[in-house]
């Protein structure tokens, strides 16, 4: 029987052996299964919230031109929704959820674009679930 340092080794090994395979056979079985690939990346995210913020907050600074490049884009194809959050910015918070009352962690959410007084104040809870929709 093989010591755990033993066996750590032969998989190394075995690894470094067999990458190509391994990849390849990853790929299909993410390929097959997406909503395993989400629960698992989700558990991952859930258990690592630290670790996944300081990745994405580099990842974001060693990447600035291409967030600045799809960011402009994206103002380019929806103007209305760019005037909308301009004006309402200067639409005062309530001070709870107009759904369910809670008062932490409050953002502003558009019902019509093409009508950008008409803002709810939500919490973020509220306002994804809303967006989900």
């Amino acid at each position: 029987m093989k010591s755990k340092e033993e066996e750590k080794e032969y998989y190394k090994e075995y690894y470094k052996r067999n990458k190509k395979k391994i990849y390849e056979s990853t790929l299909k079985w993410q390929k097959n299964n997406p909503d395993k690939v989400k629960e698992i990346a989700k558990k991952w995210r859930d258990n690592n919230k630290e670790k996944n913020a300081k990745f994405q907050k580099d990842y974001r600074k060693k990447n600035l031109k291409k967030f600045a490049l799809r960011e402009s884009k994206y103002r380019k194809k929806y103007p209305e929704k760019q005037i909308a959050h301009r004006l309402a910015k200067q639409i005062p918070l309530h001070s709870k959820c107009q759904i369910c009352s809670y008062t932490n962690k409050l953002e502003r959410h558009h019902w019509r674009y093409d009508k950008p007084l008409l803002v709810a104040t939500l919490c973020r809870d509220c306002h994804s679930i809303q967006h989900w929709r």
